[in-house]
């Protein structure tokens, strides 16, 4: 499947919005967290939604997060300079997952920025890699203003010089939009500096 359209990705957008706030509302009726019932939801239906697999990636996850991960095991189970066995990490991969409700999420978006942060890039690989995280994230954003009330605003760009000129997004959510001619002003101005500093490289060469 070739990339979505924006008419498409505003269109699932406004659906996935729509799935929150009706998600809100079944899980105040029967007077559960929305996490208990998403979690039921997906062991009744067995619906694959991320199609990663969670212990590859929580092994990469830990390598880069040991300390917080560690720091999930009751105290005295390890010593300051005991070797970290699969076992151990086996304990702490079951933890996250009781402990992060939006695990699922959190080993996605590291799986996509370890991909995205993988050698050498071509500048449409850079493009596409750059726009699934921004998805990504934007798409947490709103879900989280629609389930929790939390207002945010994003600017993200890229900082290789060579690469990354025009790369940039903002977002805001509905909440925030009082800043987000703010956002869009700052956006330009990173993206202009990155564009200077390459004309004075070129025209040093």
């Amino acid at each position: 499947m070739g990339r979505l359209s924006q008419d498409a990705n505003d269109t699932l957008n406004h659906g996935f919005l729509t799935l929150e706030e009706q998600l809100q509302d079944l899980a105040k009726s029967v007077k559960m967290p929305v996490e208990q019932v998403i979690n039921i939801w997906h062991k009744t239906h067995a619906r694959n939604v991320h199609g990663i697999n969670e212990w590859n990636v929580y092994a990469s996850f830990f390598t880069s997060n040991a300390a917080e991960e560690l720091a999930r095991l009751p105290p005295g189970t390890i010593g300051p300079d005991q070797q970290i066995t699969q076992r151990i990490r086996s304990q702490c991969f079951h933890l996250f997952r009781e402990q992060q409700a939006n695990y699922k999420e959190i080993l996605e978006t590291h799986d996509n920025l370890m991909k995205y942060s993988e050698g050498p890039q071509t500048l449409s690989q850079r493009q596409r890699g750059f726009d699934r995280i921004v998805d990504k994230i934007t798409n947490l954003m709103d879900s989280a203003a629609a389930k929790y009330g939390f207002e945010s605003a994003l600017v993200m760009c890229g900082s290789v010089i060579h690469e990354d000129a025009g790369l940039g997004r903002a977002h805001t959510t509905s909440k925030a939009q009082p800043v987000r001619n703010s956002c869009h002003e700052f956006l330009y101005c990173v993206n202009q500096s990155l564009s200077t500093v390459l004309a004075r490289m070129l025209s040093s060469n």
